[in-house]
């Protein structure tokens, strides 16, 4: 089991740098029996300017970039048809903010598992490029909150 942790981890590192994309502590939100879909979480950071359009995994119909933010007192979220990444400027995929909707999940997923999706980012020139990294699901209170301010 830790050889293909260790192995899905070299091809992403392979991948981030064919792209010019790095992915810093990506996450998905473990999920509920009968929950339908799933939210993940990550850093990008991006050599040129790039935009993430959305993903694929095998585990669910749909990957969308969402945006929750608030509204009066109100918290809406709306599906985005891209993410502009700029060069030098992470872009922080949170809880609270930008994140990845995995719609009609195909079964639960649970603390532990590793999830592997490709993420699709779409350069100035048109040109697509893809990202498969393997991310693992954690609960909320088992993530790593220390960067967050709450």
């Amino acid at each position: 089991m830790k050889y293909k942790k260790l192995l899905f981890g070299l091809l992403a590192i392979a991948l981030q740098v064919n792209a010019g994309v790095s992915i810093k502590d990506p996450w998905i939100r473990e999920t509920v029996p009968g929950q339908s879909v799933a939210a993940g979480y990550m850093t990008i950071t991006s050599d040129s300017e790039t935009e993430l359009t959305g993903g694929t995994t095998a585990i669910a119909e749909s990957i969308e970039v969402h945006e929750m933010r608030m509204q009066g007192d109100i918290m809406k979220m709306r599906k985005l048809e891209k993410l502009v990444i700029k060069p030098g400027h992470p872009v922080t995929l949170s809880p609270s903010g930008y994140h990845l909707m995995l719609g009609n999940i195909k079964q639960p997923m649970k603390a532990g598992d590793t999830i592997p999706v490709t993420l699709s980012f779409r350069n100035l020139d048109g040109t697509v490029n893809q990202l498969t990294l393997a991310i693992p699901v954690k609960t909320a209170a088992n993530h790593d909150s220390s960067t967050h301010k709450h």
